[in-house]
């Protein structure tokens, strides 16, 4: 006689422990599939500053200076010490200044020939280049996209800013005092940064040190952000929330407030004014954008959404410093060192890790 043994099947307890050990091994697993190639996006962004670094150093090699936030050459247009919303378009950006340093001359030499040596104001200049006829603006850079960014650039678009100031007052005040600050704190206190005499400034602006000053950084914004634009060139280190005027007492939202500055006092979490609630700090990326939005004011030209940001694994943003290097920080960095990196002669002994 012949018994059928019936095929055992899995108890729920036994699928249950099979898929735990399946989610267990993918989770060993896939880190080590995707490590390699989040670090290549990394290093690929990496590389982009680091180019963009070496024009810097190139073009202070041509002109013993590096380039100035922007520029005109028509003697009516004289830029100064702030960046003014009212005619700050008209004028060409330190990106321009680089092309010839970074392999794009005859970009360079296509915008100079139809501006009349940047004579012209920069929004009324055509040229031809990439298949089309058009601004400037609408051509897209090699290098100036940050292979790790979640968002779809449009051509013009640059991840890489300079890193003006740490706060944007000193980039717009007109009238020394106007705001409370002491007239020494009246200039912009980054290294790229407008001047009455069109050129910028030279290394030895630097007094805290090459390797101590930060000049350009990561950015994610991509609606206020273009390469041929004044205005969208560069962030800042701290920039009022929406319901802080763009004019209001530097105490409501500058994070130290007395002369010499005292570093020591930078308030740990980033706040403007903590009874409004307005805070920023480093941003990283995710689908919902910034906790805290950029902007000053909306409809402001110099709206942001983001500020120094990045689309990097845990918040990494890359760098550029004075002396060609490029260093890594992220959301947790101490605001005292930050804000001490930014100021090219801020007088701190603090610096960015290595």
């Amino acid at each position: 006689m012949t018994t059928n043994n019936p095929r055992r099947a899995f108890t729920l307890v036994e699928l249950l422990v099979v898929i735990a050990i399946i989610a267990l091994i993918l989770t060993l697993v896939i880190p080590r599939i995707q490590s390699p190639r989040i670090n290549s996006l990394k290093n690929s962004c990496r590389n982009n500053m680091k180019q963009l670094m070496l024009g810097m150093q190139n073009h202070h090699d041509a002109k013993k200076t590096f380039p100035p936030l922007y520029f005109s050459s028509d003697p009516a247009q004289q830029a100064n010490p702030q960046l003014n919303p009212a005619n700050a378009a008209e004028y060409y950006t330190w990106q321009t200044s680089l092309l010839p340093f970074i392999e794009e001359d005859n970009l360079y030499k296509s915008i100079a020939s139809n501006s009349a040596k940047f004579t012209l104001p920069s929004t009324k200049v055509t040229v031809k280049g990439q298949g089309k006829t058009g601004s400037p603006a609408d051509m897209k850079l090699l290098g100036m996209d940050c292979p790790s960014s979640p968002l779809d650039n449009p051509p013009g678009v640059s991840n890489y800013a300079a890193l003006s100031s740490t706060r944007l007052p000193l980039l717009q005040n007109e009238t020394i005092g106007k705001d409370g600050l002491p007239a020494y704190k009246q200039e912009p206190d980054g290294m790229i940064i407008p001047g009455k005499t069109q050129k910028g400034h030279s290394d030895q602006r630097m007094a805290d040190g090459t390797s101590k000053t930060a000049v350009l950084i990561e950015s994610l914004e991509d609606v206020r952000s273009n390469w041929y634009k004044p205005q969208e060139s560069f962030v800042v280190g701290f920039l009022p929330a929406d319901s802080t005027p763009i004019d209001a007492a530097a105490s409501n939202y500058y994070p130290y407030f007395t002369s010499p500055p005292d570093v020591s006092s930078v308030s740990k979490d980033w706040r403007f004014n903590p009874a409004a609630g307005n805070r920023t700090a480093l941003a990283e990326y995710n689908s919902a954008g910034p906790a805290i939005p950029y902007h000053p004011i909306k409809g402001d030209p110099l709206e942001r959404t983001w500020g120094p940001s990045s689309g990097h694994n845990n918040g990494v943003i890359i760098v550029g410093m004075g002396d060609g290097s490029v260093r890594e920080i992220t959301p947790d960095i101490d605001p005292a060192i930050f804000f001490s990196a930014i100021t090219a002669d801020g007088k701190e002994k603090l610096e960015l890790p290595e």
